[in-house]
């Protein structure tokens, strides 16, 4: 009967051995998972401001809940993941509103740049949300 070793990585740093990110693999060589590449916690009310970000050069605000995420390094195509959560502060024009929705806008994404939208789920209005959050993966 074998005997099945588990063992565990303490370490400061990770570090690619080419300019590609590192990837998470099996013993067979499988991919099985990639890092997030970029994410961003912002203000959506009032003055838009970035709070903490990694990858996240800038926001644009283009009006009522219409952002661009701007990311330092760009990503090798359009074609990645972006998911993301619009919370409304408590306070917030007094009242539940329904669920904050968070989607891509009808623009597709660009390399270094992704075009989001907040609104409000019961009545699809655009919303400025005072806690927006979005992860971003993809090859870059």
């Amino acid at each position: 009967r074998k005997s099945k070793t588990m063992s565990t990585l303490s370490v400061g740093t990770i570090k690619s051995a080419s300019s590609a990110a590192p990837v998470i693999q099996n013993s067979s060589g499988t991919e099985k998972g990639q890092f997030i590449k970029a994410w961003i916690q912002f203000q959506g009310d009032g003055t838009v401001s970035i709070r903490d970000s990694f990858n996240v050069s800038s926001v644009t605000d283009h009006g009522t809940g219409d952002y661009t995420i701007t990311y330092t390094n760009a990503f090798s195509n359009d074609d990645y993941c972006l998911v993301g959560t619009p919370t409304e502060d408590e306070d917030q024009n007094g009242g539940d509103r329904g669920q904050m929705c968070l989607s891509p806008t009808r623009t597709p994404h660009a390399a270094g740049s992704s075009r989001i939208h907040t609104f409000v789920s019961n009545n699809a209005q655009l919303f400025d949300c005072g806690r927006i959050e979005v992860m971003v993966t993809g090859d870059n």
